[in-house]
């Protein structure tokens, strides 16, 4: 199938028409590829690196495996052998796009045909096996031909793979463009927000969830109400007061101070690694395994996280992120995300943080 006349339609008015978008100058980058015989020298990157001028600079490049132009200006996935990749590949600089990615395409599918959206990085490891399922079904089930890549969950993101799974996949051209996709949450800037447009908050909103892990089993803060009493845990989430969450996040300097320079060894949901703790409530996240033993990758940049001292032996990671509670002799900790995953940590050193 073409791009729909409603789907052409739209796009144009998002891009012409008048009013905000106009007044304040945004106009999304747009990448638009048709499958000419033009575009075949760069679908192998080691004949020509050229990039044509009106491509986007997120987008380094495009390839291909196992699939080939076709004369009537298609792609086309050849029969997949066994253990042999058919994709055509998206090449994204993800930093650069700073954004998750709308993608519309063109195509059409045998009747077996079964085709997926994956996601890999630069060391070619998948990072999202299957964002949508399969592509074909799912897209003639909701109506659309237009994905969000949420690559603003895979820092590490670095080609986007239209990869076929079985039967034959035929891609006619595709347009991509940078689209805001929700923002992780910040509780203290959406108490802010609430108290501004008012409404009752749901116990199922990420914000209610948020403070729910945000605070203590036990009201340890020391906050009061108005006629100072102490407020109960459920008080203090009801309450929606933007000043609970700076009191709950003050830092407790002496406990900060037993953090920088100290590293840890993580171990939960996600992969095991070490955690640094910095000055600044900036700690770093990074490791290569060596046989068994964890080491500060040389190769690859260190992740930085960001975190607040809660009380005198909790801290939050990241904003509505997990909150790590340490044991007496600070050798231990324990954690929670918001979404229940468990994971614990100890102690392995120290070290001389230099920034």
């Amino acid at each position: 199938m073409k791009f729909s006349p409603r789907t052409v339609l739209a796009f144009l008015w998002l891009l012409f028409a008048p009013g905000a978008f106009a007044q304040q100058n945004i106009e999304p980058e747009v990448f638009t590829l048709t499958f000419s015989e033009k575009i075949a020298p760069l679908l192998n990157r080691e004949v020509s690196d050229d990039r044509p001028e009106q491509w986007p600079d997120w987008i380094t490049g495009i390839s291909q495996s196992n699939g080939a132009l076709k004369p009537e200006g298609t792609w086309q996935g050849e029969l997949n052998p066994d253990g042999v990749e058919t994709a055509f590949n998206l090449l994204i600089d993800n930093p650069l796009l700073n954004s998750d990615l709308a993608l519309t395409l063109s195509f059409s599918v045998e009747k077996e045909c079964d085709f997926a959206i994956q996601i890999f990085d630069a060391n070619n490891q998948v990072v999202a096996v299957d964002l949508f399922g399969n592509v074909a079904e799912n897209s003639a089930r909701v109506g659309t031909d237009t994905y969000i890549i949420p690559l603003s969950n895979y820092p590490s993101a670095s080609r986007v793979a239209i990869r076929q799974v079985s039967g034959q996949l035929t891609l006619f051209g595709m347009l991509a463009f940078p689209v805001i996709s929700e923002l992780p949450a910040d509780p203290e800037a959406e108490m802010t927000m609430l108290k501004l447009l008012g409404g009752e908050l749901s116990e199922s909103s990420r914000l209610y969830q948020a403070l729910n892990e945000l605070i203590p089993d036990t009201n340890s803060s020391g906050l009061t109400d108005k006629n100072g009493e102490p407020l109960s845990r459920e008080e203090i989430i009801s309450s929606l007061r933007t000043e609970v969450i700076r009191d709950l996040a003050k830092t407790n300097t002496e406990f900060e101070q037993r953090l920088i320079g100290t590293e840890w060894y993580l171990e939960d949901f996600y992969q095991r690694r070490l955690a640094r703790f910095l000055p600044g409530g900036v700690m770093l996240q990074q490791h290569t395994v060596e046989g068994k033993e964890l080491r500060w990758s040389r190769e690859r940049p260190e992740l930085k996280r960001n975190y607040r001292v809660l009380n005198n032996n909790s801290v939050l990671f990241g904003i509505g992120g997990f909150i790590a509670t340490f044991n007496d002799n600070f050798t231990e900790m324990t954690y929670e995300t918001a979404q229940g995953w468990k994971g614990k940590a100890r102690l392995v050193g120290k070290f001389q943080p230099t920034k």
